[in-house]
């Protein structure tokens, strides 16, 4: 079974498009991230500008779009264990943590021309879908760019943050992501995270991020019988936050924003502060998933 997912957030409301399409629709280059998917495309140029055209089978979304990469990519995961069985691997390339997006987005008839931010990624790999529940998110601005991979129930995520061109991975035992508040889909009978505190720390930098929902669209993989259903809540969200940075005792002196303490959390004061070094604050996506009994 092979699909194709597209989901457009506008003033008036959500547009989604969940196409199935016969296994022959689809192709895929081992080489690159070419892919085909019937008359929808994404293709790499000689040039790395990602290609990326198609349309919903219903005529609703079109899309024409060039992505360029405007930061440096990272591997998030090879061949991950993500299952209960030993062949299930999962790997996860973010290509594009950061890109300058343009070309034309069509949502029933309207064409929107597009300058923005945008991302790409890329997962691949074999597994049973229920076997692999992730959180996922994705947030970029001037100065930064982060991204969290996490597997619901597994001890193998991270959490990515690119400051300033310096990227930091989490791994982990040093980041924490909790749900601290929850929406109920009345249709999947499933509840969904709102509202979510992230946190992380290596010692040297310390993240603290809260995300809030603000559009959700649970998307619907229909699997057939005997698998069970996944259902992927797409997000729009908001980021509020702030990344501080460990300060030594004598460099520099106080900062305004700084909390005095041990980097290594023993308790002991006065070795130095952790500094304001940035502020995460703006609109980004995020991704939960969960089983449909």
């Amino acid at each position: 079974m092979v699909q194709m997912v597209a989901v457009a957030y506008t003033a008036e409301g959500t547009v989604t498009a969940i196409d199935r399409q016969p296994a022959a629709a689809f192709e895929a280059s081992d080489q690159e991230a070419d892919v085909r998917i019937g008359g929808s495309s994404a293709r790499v140029g000689d040039d790395g500008v990602y290609r990326v055209a198609g349309a919903s089978l219903d005529g609703r979304l079109g899309w024409d779009l060039e992505y360029v990469a405007d930061s440096v990519p990272w591997f998030g995961g090879d061949r991950m264990p993500v299952g209960r069985l030993a062949w299930e691997k999962m790997s996860w390339l973010v290509q594009m943590p950061r890109a300058r997006v343009t070309g034309t987005v069509t949502i029933d008839g309207r064409a929107h021309a597009i300058r923005a931010t945008g991302y790409h990624d890329h997962n691949w790999g074999e597994w049973i879908p229920a076997d692999a529940t992730w959180n996922w998110a994705q947030f970029s601005g001037p100065r930064l760019s982060l991204e969290v991979g996490d597997f619901i129930g597994k001890p193998i995520g991270v959490v990515a943050l690119d400051l300033d061109g310096a990227r930091t991975v989490f791994a982990p035992d040093q980041y924490s992501l909790v749900h601290t508040r929850w929406g109920w889909d009345r249709v999947n009978r499933l509840f969904f995270p709102t509202e979510s505190l992230l946190t992380a720390d290596n010692g040297a930098l310390r993240l603290e991020v809260t995300l809030r929902a603000l559009a959700t669209e649970p998307l619907r993989g229909d699997l057939p019988a005997p698998l069970r259903d996944l259902i992927i809540y797409e997000q729009t969200a908001r980021y509020d936050g702030v990344v501080r940075e460990w300060v030594p005792a004598g460099d520099g002196g106080p900062a305004s924003g700084g909390v005095v303490g041990d980097a290594s959390g023993d308790g002991a004061e006065g070795t130095g502060e952790w500094r304001v070094r940035a502020w995460v604050r703006g609109r980004g996506f995020k991704e939960w998933t969960g089983k449909k009994y």
